[in-house]
């Protein structure tokens, strides 16, 4: 059995990138938790979904990606990636 690897991001999408590149040639089960833009910083909208976008389109060969439609904190991720 293979360790799961968990990715934590929020709105760098360029570091998530090298991140994931590295991570494509695995066989592992990859989870990518994405904390959701904070509600007062108009340039997290759109960072948060390129870092969406790209985790959704990377071509992970066994990826699971969990996303917040708002910023819950750095507390949220054990909660995001915790099953229910």
């Amino acid at each position: 059995m293979l360790t799961p690897i968990v990715v934590t991001a929020f709105n760098r999408p360029i570091k998530l990138l090298r991140c994931l590149t590295q991570l494509k040639d695995l066989d592992n089960p990859i989870y990518i938790w994405i904390d959701g833009p904070r509600l007062e910083s108009d340039s997290d909208w759109q960072l948060v979904n390129e870092c969406k976008l790209l985790s959704e389109n990377i071509g992970l060969k066994n990826c699971t990606v969990i996303s917040n439609d708002f910023n819950c904190g750095t507390d949220s991720v054990i909660n995001g990636i915790s099953p229910k």
